[in-house]
């Protein structure tokens, strides 16, 4: 589900498209502000209805999308989060390892390898 301020947004957007494109239609069409036959002022409307209809299904399109991609995003985090901990285990074994090796061999591999490298 969008966010308020998201769908808040939209539908100003979709105003202002609505109010810019009714008033191109109004400028080139003078004629639908005066009485004429239901007919010709169906035809006449008709581009406005089509685009208000498209800019409103644009809008759904629009908020269906945020919400999957929000959705993405919290998926991706998840599995972010679980790798963190994951790799962090394998660090702490690691650690571990590297521990019982040193008490094991006496600490003589950290010396020799530090007399190889002068």
């Amino acid at each position: 589900m969008p966010e308020t301020g998201n769908t808040e947004q939209s539908m100003k957007v979709a105003e202002s498209i609505a109010t810019a494109v009714l008033d191109k239609v109004l400028t080139r069409h003078p004629e639908l502000k005066t009485g004429q036959t239901p007919g010709d002022l169906i035809l006449k409307w008709m581009p406005l209805v089509v685009a208000v209809v498209t800019a409103f299904w644009t809008l759904a399109i629009q908020s269906k999308q945020v919400d999957e991609n929000s959705s993405d995003i919290a998926k991706l985090e998840a599995r972010y989060d679980q790798t963190q901990v994951i790799m962090q285990s394998v660090d702490s074994r690691l650690a571990r390892i590297e521990t019982t090796l040193d008490i094991v061999t006496g600490g003589k591999q950290g010396a020799q390898a530090s007399g190889h490298a002068r």
